[in-house]
């Protein structure tokens, strides 16, 4: 099947574009009552498979938050379909000095970034690559620890950053400059040990 582009300006959309549409989406999200959050997504799912068996904290009714499963699907339905049918088809470029600090860290080599997938390092992303067992070991970690952090939180950067802050919940405020500062911390010393260690 031959992706047909149907982008209608040639060119990549205003960030203004997402910006109104998330705003629309919470307004519509306030007025019927629901919190917006994807980490949440995870305990439905784990709840549908049975998880409530073992563990409280997955018995709920989850019936009333299928909606927020729609919600997920429609945020990956949207990424395939703006790609391949809405996208002028440009290649997203790091920063230079993101690709330099990148390469310190050893993620990139001296040729650059990867051009196919810019975004995500070739040592961690490559399956050919003798290092798939660290990429595996990192992302397992980094997945475990970021599921623990957002429920431990109360929710993921999408739900304290858009659903908190839209409703004005000082938690969120608070929480998301923990995130922040956990993320600067974590990407400029524990990153650079732990690639340094294994």
């Amino acid at each position: 099947m031959e992706l047909v582009n149907l982008h209608p300006l040639g060119c990549s959309w205003h960030w203004s574009v997402s910006g109104i549409s998330i705003a629309m989406i919470m307004l519509a999200l306030i007025l019927f009552g629901k919190s917006f959050g994807l980490s949440s997504t995870y305990r439905t799912l784990c709840t549908i498979s049975g998880a409530g068996k073992t563990s409280p904290f997955f018995r709920f009714d989850w019936k009333a938050q299928l909606w927020n499963l729609y919600f997920a699907s429609g945020i990956i339905a949207g990424g395939f379909l703006a790609k391949h049918f809405l996208s002028a088809g440009q290649t997203i470029v790091i920063n230079p000095e993101t690709q330099s600090f990148l390469f310190e860290l050893g993620l990139i080599d001296q040729t650059g970034v990867n051009r196919q997938y810019p975004l995500l390092p070739p040592i961690l992303f490559n399956p050919e690559l003798t290092e798939l067992p660290r990429a595996i070991f990192l992302i397992t970690i980094g997945g475990l620890l970021s599921g623990f952090g957002s429920r431990y939180a109360g929710g993921c950067t999408s739900g304290h950053f858009i659903s908190g802050l839209s409703n004005l919940q000082i938690p969120s405020l608070i929480t998301l400059i923990f995130f922040m500062l956990g993320g600067i911390l974590s990407t400029n010393f524990l990153l650079p040990f732990l690639l340094a260690c294994l």
